[in-house]
């Protein structure tokens, strides 16, 4: 049988970072509703240290914004800073410094179900696209209301 254990957020990433930095690999259950519909609260992604120098545009990114920390895509990148946007959000981009990004998924559970790898190049190019529709999103949840 799982058990639910709820720790403090900082508690939780200073141990995934400690584990990030021997070169593990760590697997945690994501919450919220940001990255649908790629990912719901409650799968399971696996995350590793991220190499900066070959982060791509569409990886999904864990990474510290304001004292908060985020799992969203990587949709804009500037000298030393990355804009990372979560699938379900209409308008706001997180601008997060070089240093702040912690990890980079690598794979993805829901249930017992496999789900299409984050760094397939097709998985990035829909990421990224999706997140060009965002007037086009926006748009269509105006309409459904």
């Amino acid at each position: 049988m799982d058990r639910k254990v709820v720790i403090n957020n900082k508690v939780f990433f200073d141990e995934i970072q400690f584990h990030l930095a021997k070169g593990k690999a760590v697997s945690f259950v994501i919450r919220g509703e940001s990255m649908r519909p790629f990912l719901f609260e409650g799968d399971k992604v696996q995350v590793r240290r991220a190499d900066l120098q070959r982060v791509k545009l569409g990886d999904i990114l864990l990474a510290k914004w304001r004292g908060n920390y985020v799992l969203h895509r990587l949709v804009r990148k500037r000298k030393n800073k990355f804009g990372l946007a979560g699938d379900a959000n209409f308008s706001q981009i997180e601008w997060v410094e070089e240093g702040n990004v912690i990890a980079k998924v690598v794979g993805a559970t829901r249930g017992e179900e496999k789900l299409r790898n984050p760094e397939d190049g097709l998985n990035r190019i829909l990421g990224v696209l999706w997140f060009y529709m965002r007037p086009a999103r926006r748009m269509v949840a105006k309409i459904k209301k």
